[in-house]
């Protein structure tokens, strides 16, 4: 079959139709192999992105990129990823950095030019990304690069001087980061530190590749390395789907369902669920001036223990140890309903050969789980299994349109900690390959763009990790919450047949700060002084200092002392004395604080009412107390009996109190006399009053 494709030279190049004439010999070869109408849809040109791509988008690939073979959208992960790595460019955000010594004999010739047939293979590791100027960002892959590689050495320095200057060299490898629109976007260092002991270091950004994709490359590079020094055939690449084809199949993803998941599942969540210890709001813009990592090696008994139980109960451990953190974020927080973020694989089985592809699978969606108290431990965590389950199919949905069926307002993170289960450990991995270079002391550094990132990372002893921002967080604070989650995990195991308020997360010396020592508030204070003493003490100290705020008032010290004063000689001049009871009866806000310091200024002691109280039962406390004067205002003094009262209604005596002078009456009172009287509740009989003295005294 010969297909001739004809194009005008005004709107294509050469290289955007063999793109063109790629993809329609991948539907054909699809139609032929037998494939299902549906599968062998997502491969015709009609469903192509470049066939969707106008003259203008055209024309700035072909202006910016020099020799391409391949352009297709960006995934919802990657749009999201470039977006963060362009607000924050100098910040590291989505910069891996993965490093390991080989403690064997290595021809680094044979090791470099396997890394270059890795590149030639695999176009994710040729790609770059355009956006300016583009309605939407395009990722580009380019038919050839050059692999950046540097080799040094550092043999006949001292290990010390080695293990400086590695870091150094670490960081400053950081601090490059990389160019996105121009790339590539890896880059390999090669340290030799002894004959048969290098250092390697193989840097990349986050945008194309995920953590099951560096596994994948890493065994091939072990492969086919290996088959290279011993003069083997190399073995072939990978045959299965290419990143372009996960592409295509996002794009024929159903989104009203997902849209309806999500809206259901989001429902009522209006602000983001708080982290432990954090020193910023939810809202705050400031980049991060440093990052830190803390882990916790959990004891092989301990880890053999979760995975028993978790096969008792049918579960995943991710299930387990995502109900842990949950539960450590519900017991900060106070909140039974939590959200955070989980990063998901996002490989589709319906994708055939998806399992083998290298590139950038991974999404990032929120997980709701509430925290309900009374359930059994057993019964919830099959609850959040089952919840798992329902939500897979709507995965791959944007966590921006994901974040938007949610009443979190904009500007505001739907959540601000990430959890991820790190099902490609990287040390396992490259034991795997039998350790033929003797590969030791794997080392990786990832950044999120999220404040707390919560990692699991699975084995013989289950590791739990805490990635901070600072100086949002501190490292005394991580190192209290991971054991926190440690015990919640632990615990959540031990009460299988028990309830979920039953898991303790606080260790011993956590009970003891919280329970004793933070109620150790004794302290030395001039007993015998009286309250009005104490506060015009205070009045002299911080005069401008705010004293008391409402809604719609704020006073300050002198400000509030001023109002008392001259309450207090209205009050006097009406016969208020030393020991004289005022009735009070006003509504918590600016007048009843202002009256509680006026009458005992004046030299009186107050007898609080509430205007809901029984007619009888006022009565009867007005006739004991025996009060000559009540402070109170229109619409309250209807509901009290006023007969032989001297009354006081605040609204009234507005114009006679700002004639009154505003320094503190001479009452004569000291702190034997009365302050108050009280009544009790009188459940057990007759109320009775009781009398509380001016003097400050810890009663036992």
């Amino acid at each position: 079959l010969e297909v001739t494709w004809t194009y005008s030279e005004a709107l294509h190049t050469r290289a955007t139709v063999e793109v063109l004439a790629r993809a329609y010999t991948q539907a054909l070869r699809a139609l032929v192999a037998g494939r299902q109408s549906e599968d062998a849809a997502r491969y015709t040109p009609a469903d192509f992105p470049l066939a969707k791509l106008d003259a203008r988008a055209l024309s700035q690939v072909q202006t910016k990129v020099d020799g391409f073979e391949d352009i297709y959208p960006l995934s919802p992960m990657q749009q999201g990823m470039l977006f963060h790595a362009l607000l924050a460019p100098k910040s590291g955000v989505y910069f891996e950095q993965l490093s390991w010594t080989f403690h064997a004999s290595l021809d680094t010739q044979a090791l470099r030019r396997t890394w270059d047939e890795l590149v030639a293979r695999h176009a994710v590791l040729r790609t770059t990304f355009l956006w300016e100027g583009l309605e939407e960002p395009l990722q580009v892959v380019r038919r050839q690069v050059v692999l950046p590689w540097r080799e040094l050495d550092w043999r006949g320095q001292t290990e010390e001087a080695q293990r400086q200057q590695l870091e150094t060299f670490l960081e400053e490898d950081r601090a490059r980061g990389f160019d996105l629109a121009e790339g590539p976007l890896l880059r390999i260092a090669l340290v030799r530190l002894d004959t048969n002991v290098h250092r390697f270091i193989w840097s990349f950004h986050h945008t194309v590749l995920d953590g099951w994709s560096m596994a994948l490359l890493l065994k091939q590079v072990f492969g086919l390395y290996q088959s290279r020094v011993q003069g083997r055939v190399l073995p072939k690449g990978p045959s299965g789907a290419h990143y372009r084809d996960y592409i295509a199949w996002l794009r024929m993803q159903n989104t009203e369902r997902s849209e309806a998941f999500w809206r259901a599942e989001l429902a009522g969540i209006q602000a983001p669920t708080v982290i432990p210890g954090d020193t910023q709001s939810a809202t705050s813009t400031l980049v991060p001036e440093g990052h830190g990592e803390r882990s916790l090696h959990l004891s092989a008994r301990s880890t053999a223990a979760l995975q028993s139980f978790a096969r008792r109960q049918q579960l995943t451990l991710n299930t387990l140890v995502q109900a842990a953190w949950a539960l450590v974020l519900s017991r900060h927080g106070g909140e039974e309903d939590v959200v955070f973020g989980v990063t998901v694989s996002g490989r589709p089985t319906e994708l055939p050969g998806a399992e083998e592809a290298a590139g950038l699978f991974i999404n990032t969606v929120p997980v709701r789980m509430r925290v309900s108290a009374g359930a059994s431990v057993a019964s919830w965590l099959r609850q959040l299994q089952a919840r798992y389950t329902e939500s897979r199919p709507h995965e791959h949905d944007s966590l921006v349109r994901v974040q938007g069926f949610s009443q979190v307002p904009r500007g505001t993170p739907l959540f601000q900690s990430l959890f991820v289960f790190e099902n490609y450990p990287l040390d396992v991995s490259l034991a795997a390959q039998g350790n033929p270079l003797g590969v030791r002391d794997v080392r990786g550094v990832e950044r999120s763009n999220y404040p707390l990132t919560a990692s699991v990372i699975p084995g013989r002893e289950l590791v739990l990790k805490l990635a901070y921002d600072l100086p949002r967080f501190d490292a005394e604070g991580i190192e209290r919450l991971l054991g926190q989650w440690r015990r919640a995990v632990e615990g959540l195991a031990a009460q299988e047949s028990g309830q979920v308020w039953e898991v303790d997360i606080l260790s011993a010396e956590e009970k003891q700060r919280l329970l004793v020592d933070w109620n150790q508030t004794a302290s030395a204070y001039p007993r015998e002084v009286s309250i009005g003493d104490i506060f015009s003490a205070q009045v002299a100290r911080r005069p401008d200092a705010v004293a008391l705020e409402t809604a719609d008032a704020k006073l300050t010290y002198a400000q509030l002392d001023a109002r008392a004063n001259q309450l207090a000689h209205l009050l006097r001049a009406r016969g208020v004395k030393a020991e004289s009871r005022v009735a009070l009866c006003l509504e918590r806000g600016v007048d009843l604080v202002v009256a509680l310091l006026g009458i005992l200024k004046a030299g009186g002691a107050y007898v609080p009412l509430e205007a809901d109280y029984p007619r009888e039962r006022l009565a009867f406390m007005l006739a004991a107390a025996g009060p000559r004067v009540l402070v109170t205002t229109r619409t309250l003094g209807e509901h009290l009996p006023l007969e032989g009262l001297d009354v006081v209604r605040v609204e009234e005596v507005g114009e006679a109190l700002s004639r009154q002078p505003t320094h503190t009456p001479d009452s004569g009172v000291g702190g034997g006399n009365l302050a108050y009287v009280d009544f009790t509740s009188g459940s057990t009989g007759t109320p009775k009053g009781v009398c509380t003295e001016r003097r400050c005294r810890w009663a036992t």
